[in-house]
């Protein structure tokens, strides 16, 4: 995390109870948050058990471990057992990025201005040569 991820050229896909111990420590180090964690996820819970396949304490188990989600008391559990494991825990909605405007930063826009006005020459000229052809041409009316 701290190599190809603080360099921007990797983003890392694992289980989110990997990162909530992780991210708290990077926060209590450098005091910034260089790290987040996305807003959706691909695990349901972040609590599992094991039973016997068709046991009888499986939706008893179930049921405990989505109300113990569901009411906060997980995060809650989670907020006191590591110090700031909430700090980095959303990212934010607008990042903004202050930055000098020079010629250098915006090559690209006059790049695709100029292309536009290329562009749109070429459709005048094949309108002026092609259309011209038929302005000249009288048409009939068939009564």
């Amino acid at each position: 995390m701290e190599t190809v991820v603080r360099a921007a050229t990797h983003v890392i896909f694992d289980v989110y109870l990997n990162y909530i111990n992780l991210l708290p420590k990077s926060f209590s180090l450098t005091a910034r948050c260089d790290f987040y964690l996305s807003r959706s996820v691909y695990a349901t819970t972040p609590l599992a058990m094991v039973t016997q396949k068709n046991s009888l304490f499986l939706p008893r188990i179930n049921k405990l471990s989505y109300t113990l989600v569901e009411s906060g008391l997980y995060d809650r559990w989670m907020k006191y057992s590591e110090h700031n494991s909430s700090m980095c825990k959303n990212p934010p909605r607008i990042i903004t990025v202050n930055t000098i405007l020079s010629l250098n930063s915006l090559w690209g826009m006059f790049a695709v201005l100029g292309c536009g006005f290329i562009v749109a020459v070429v459709v005048l000229v094949m309108e002026l040569v092609c259309g011209g052809a038929r302005w000249g041409q009288k048409t009939q009316v068939a009564n």
